[in-house]
């Protein structure tokens, strides 16, 4: 199957004749339905051919493997996917069934957290579970480039000389209580977004991109009573985002699009959002699936939306549940599952099944070790960085000998079969055209590792431990989530041994996340010195998203070197396609050289899906653009009652 484009389209859209659903000069609106009986998809709006704007287009993934050498992992990720389907069609021998039930099941060792809000969830799990219902959907839907496309319920155009994005939406949309769904619950998502209080009640979206909406920022600082950036039309189908900045980034989905029902949580104060009956037992979308009944932490079971505006799914309901990772495979070959995320260490287990198939695509995904270079400020809304002249992990020697002495190829090769790939930069494979192919990351050389100790004053003492240059004893706490999981204790294993082999003493401190109120990473004086984590970058390739001045640093650290080169990416300069993927180039350079944390591996995702399932997709393939149209619930189906067993 012909792969999508890799990333690389820094574009400038003008989209002509796109008011499909929309106000006219009098505040009238004239929706355009679906036709719900052929389960049509719905047309784009037609684009003006005429557009003299400069469209820019990302090179083709060939392309992008030229430039690297043979052996580089990117080069080797792609070729372990071309074995794998990105589409699941049922078996051959089955009628499409109008109707069925589907189980879904979720990979994950720990309860979730049981956050199904639109704007408070953080937990991936909690995202899953959401899936069928639309909760957390956006309303502009992505292209295989993972830019903001023209297919979905709403549409925008973009007003470069006025710094203006517009969106529009084009179809009548109904919140699953039947309240109509308009753009005001696009505002009040922002307006809770932006809301002081919003990260002191768990919130962490209130990222660059949303700051840069004008008149924002006086809200969030409590000088305004509205955002005046965001200009909503009489009808609210049409709403206008002004921008301060406007940097291509915005067209990766640097626009949050995701609505929240203002009649539900308009008058509710922001702390009491995420533990709402309405976030945990009895919560709303607007997506294919309707809930009907949650078991706390567990599962959610979900019926078909009659009102779905692209129609009614094929299915009559979904159950979503948590699976323990060590139940899974059993699973699948007994039929108790239909579809599941499969894990790469289990491949090798039952690489030809008979009663289901495997999905797989490269990840936008990537690992990374991450050093305690300072604290988050909720209240102040800024990284608090240590002096690194007396802060425990300050040496930079420290950290680079951390990263060598980690042999990444043996984990990827023994823990996940040769399915995750040694990283070597923190651009991850989806947005690979930003790569700079002349990365290799940190190979494993414990040698070399322990020359940098020794030269920075790391010595070994009498028990055969290292100590800090001024002799006081060096136990690195290393936090790390999945008690639970084997494999998680393997990785956390390989980690603690790979350090103790360079006379690095670890002490590895198990944390549930699922039971923190708060991310203990944000706490103030939380004892912590090294940890690890996967980061899902998404559309948007701007590194500020998780290494700028955010809450998501996981490292807390920013220099003024590293800042100012921050700020390029939402310049003016950044629409110069050749201009930007040196500025992306000279970063990684520079995270090579500060080393606040290091990328460990990509991956290839895996889905395991019973033959009688179809219509399910993994990626966001070129020729599959239902995927991009409508979303995955609404089209998957099946061809038998009962799942296939081995």
């Amino acid at each position: 199957m012909k792969r999508s484009r890799i990333l690389l389209v820094v574009a400038f859209l003008l989209v002509g004749l796109l008011i499909m659903a929309a106000c006219n000069r009098n505040g009238e609106e004239t929706p355009v339905e679906p036709d719900v009986e052929e389960q049509a998809t719905p047309e784009p709006p037609p684009v003006d051919d005429n557009d003299e704007e400069e469209e820019y287009e990302g090179l083709d993934i060939d392309e992008i493997l030229e430039q690297v050498e043979d052996d580089h992992p990117l080069a080797a990720l792609h070729a372990i996917q071309a074995r794998f389907p990105l589409m699941s069609g049922g078996r051959s021998d089955g009628q499409r069934i109008q109707g069925g039930h589907i189980n879904m099941g979720i990979n994950s060792s720990d309860p979730a957290p049981g956050v199904l809000n639109a704007v408070f969830w953080t937990s991936g799990v909690d995202a899953d579970l959401m899936g069928p219902t639309g909760i957390a959907d956006g309303l502009i839907r992505m292209t295989p480039t993972m830019m903001m496309g023209q297919q979905g319920p709403a549409t925008y155009e973009v007003d470069r000389d006025r710094q203006v994005i517009t969106v529009t939406l084009n179809y009548e949309i109904y919140w699953h209580d039947g309240v109509r769904l308009t753009l005001n619950d696009l505002v009040f998502a922002h307006e809770v977004i932006a809301h002081a209080e919003y990260p002191l009640a768990g919130g962490t979206r209130f990222g660059l991109n949303q700051q840069r909406i004008v008149g924002i920022m006086d809200y969030h600082n409590g000088d305004a009573d509205y955002i005046s950036g965001l200009v909503l039309s009489d009808c609210e189908m049409i709403l206008e985002f002004h921008f301060t900045e406007f940097p291509p980034t915005l067209l990766y989905f640097g626009i949050w699009t995701t609505p929240y029902p203002r009649h539900i949580f308009g008058d509710i104060p922001i702390e009491d959002h995420p533990g709402h009956e309405r976030s945990r037992v009895n919560p709303i979308g607007w997506g294919p699936f309707v809930v009907q009944n949650i078991v706390a932490g567990e599962a959610v079971y979900a019926v078909a939306n009659e009102n779905f505006w692209a129609g009614r799914p094929h299915l009559d309901s979904v159950t979503t549940r948590i699976v323990h990772p060590s139940m899974i495979p059993s699973m699948m070959l007994n039929g108790d599952l239909d579809v599941v995320p499969f894990l790469l260490q289990d491949y090798p287990d039952m690489p030809n099944p008979t009663n289901f198939m495997y999905l797989g695509d490269v990840a936008n995904t990537y690992n990374w070790v991450a050093f305690n270079l300072g604290d988050w400020n909720p209240e102040t809304g800024e990284l608090e960085v240590y002096d690194m002249e007396t802060a425990r992990m300050g040496n930079p020697n420290l950290r680079r000998a951390m990263a060598y002495a980690s042999n990444e190829e043996l984990l990827t090769e023994g823990l996940f079969n040769g399915l995750r790939f040694p990283a070597t930069s923190f651009i991850p494979p989806g947005h690979s055209t930003f790569l700079d192919p002349t990365l290799r990351g940190f190979p494993y050389n414990p040698e070399l590792a322990m020359e940098l100790l020794d030269e920075a004053g790391f010595t070994v003492g009498d028990d055969g431990w290292r100590t800090f240059p001024d002799g006081s004893e060096l136990i690195l706490h290393f936090v790390i989530s999945g008690q639970d999981d084997p494999s998680q204790v393997t990785v956390a294993t390989h980690y603690a041994q790979a350090w103790e082999d360079v006379g690095l003493q670890v002490y590895i401190d198990w944390v549930d996340w699922t039971a923190k109120t708060v991310n203990i990473f944000q706490a103030d004086n939380w004892d912590w010195d090294v940890t690890t984590a996967a980061w899902g970058a998404g559309a948007n390739p701007d590194p500020n998203v998780l290494w700028g001045d955010t809450s998501n640093n996981r490292a807390r650290y920013l220099n003024p070197t590293l800042r100012d080169h921050l700020v390029g990416f939402g310049s003016d300069d950044a629409w110069d396609l050749d201009w930007l993927i040196g500025h992306f180039h000279e970063w990684q350079h520079m995270m090579v050289e500060f080393i606040p944390a290091f990328p460990t591996n990509w991956r290839i995702s895996l889905v395991a899906v019973n033959n009688r399932v179809g219509g399910w997709f993994i990626g966001l393939a070129p020729d599959e653009p239902i995927a991009r149209e409508i979303g995955l619930w609404h089209n998957v189906y099946v061809t038998a009652d009962e799942p296939y067993r081995h």
